[in-house]
C-alpha cells in the first residue's frame, strides 16, 4: 500500500478529519490532503512522528515498514535508500525488544540528542 493509502485509512479508520490531523501534526489540512493524495511525498521526519502519534500508530506503520498488526518488514526497510545500514541495523533490534527495552531506548536517546556533544 502506498504512503498516501496509509495515512487516508488510518486517519478514517480512527475517525478523525483532515484539520483535526493537521492541528495535531502542526500543518494545515490542506498538507494533510495533499499527502493523501500523492501530490506530496517527501515528508519531513518530524512530520512523520507526529503524524504517526496523530493517527495513533506508528512511523514504521506510516512509512509502509510494518502492517497494522506492528510486525516489522526488515525486507522493506533494507531497501530504503534514505536509511544507512546502521539505522536499518537499530531498526531491527529495536523491534526485537519488548515494551519496557523500547521505553528505555528512547529514553536513552533522548538523553543523548540532549547533549550538545553528540549532534551534528
Amino acid at each position: 500500500m502506498e504512503l498516501k493509502d496509509l495515512i487516508k485509512n488510518r486517519r478514517v479508520a480512527i475517525g478523525k478529519t483532515l484539520e483535526q490531523v493537521g492541528k495535531e501534526v502542526g500543518v494545515t489540512k490542506t498538507t494533510v490532503l495533499r499527502w493523501e493524495s500523492g501530490e506530496i511525498v517527501d515528508m519531513r521526519r518530524d512530520k512523520i512522528s507526529a503524524l504517526a502519534v496523530s493517527l495513533e500508530t506508528t512511523p514504521a506503520y506510516i512509512m509502509g515498514w510494518e502492517d497494522g498488526e506492528g510486525n516489522l518488514d526488515v525486507g522493506l526497510i533494507e531497501h530504503d535508500t534514505r536509511l544507512s545500514p546502521d539505522e536499518v541495523d537499530l531498526i531491527a533490534k529495536y523491534k526485537q525488544l519488548n515494551g519496557v527495552g523500547k521505553a528505555y531506548v528512547r529514553d536513552m536517546l533522548d538523553m543523548v540528542v540532549a547533549t550538545d556533544k553528540y549532534i551534528k
